[in-house]
């Protein structure tokens, strides 16, 4: 006899024998179908994808930031003759170090603590540091998805999402430096085309 405990929304039962389909009653096939659905309301639906920022959104920042770092101390370097203007380009080669090492920061923390789940049946956003943020809405609610992908993201392979519902005038789910976004995004409109 077939676990029907065990089985959950989506699973693959072409490998159930029709000796043991024939075998079921309708009330344990409605059982089946009971339990599978419940397994997926608790579990959100099926998850296809889950994904984080990409580490490479602040890559060309912080090489914007070196580049002022080495260019500031070439300059001071040949001005070896002039003290307070070697003094003064300390500033600018002290203040481009700490914000290159600030946007490293901003981005190990982003694609540590931001995590977005794709479903058959929600997309899910949580994001936040100190404080998270959960933000989760059904497919089925979902009325438009914008992608964006500036000329660094066509570069590096990351674009961003906006997903928005009819309960807000904006996007309601902001999805931030993601890797292969538009498969994602393709997906997720076939989900919804289908339900």
């Amino acid at each position: 006899m077939i676990a029907y405990n065990a089985l959950k929304w989506g699973d693959d039962v072409s490998k159930v024998s029709a000796h043991e389909l024939e075998a079921l009653s309708a009330r344990a096939l409605y059982a089946i179908l009971r339990r599978m659905k419940q397994n997926a309301a608790q579990n959100g639906g099926r998850v296809f994808a889950q994904v984080r920022p990409t580490f490479a959104a602040v890559l060309p920042a912080v090489v914007g930031y070196l580049m002022i770092f080495v260019a500031a101390g070439v300059f001071a370097l040949t001005q070896k003759d002039k003290p307070v203007v070697v003094g003064l380009m300390a500033i600018p080669i002290v203040f481009s170090l700490v914000c290159a090492l600030a946007e490293l920061a901003k981005g190990a923390i982003a694609a540590a603590c931001n995590v977005y789940t794709f479903s058959t049946e929600s997309v899910k956003a949580r994001t936040g540091f100190l404080s998270t943020r959960t933000v989760e809405v059904k497919v089925s609610d979902i009325r438009g998805v914008a992608v964006n992908r500036s000329l660094m993201g066509r570069l590096l392979g990351y674009s961003s999402a906006e997903i928005g519902t009819a309960a807000t005038a904006g996007a309601e789910i902001h999805v931030r430096d993601v890797r292969n976004l538009d498969a994602i995004i393709e997906r997720l409109e076939a989900v919804r085309r289908s339900s």
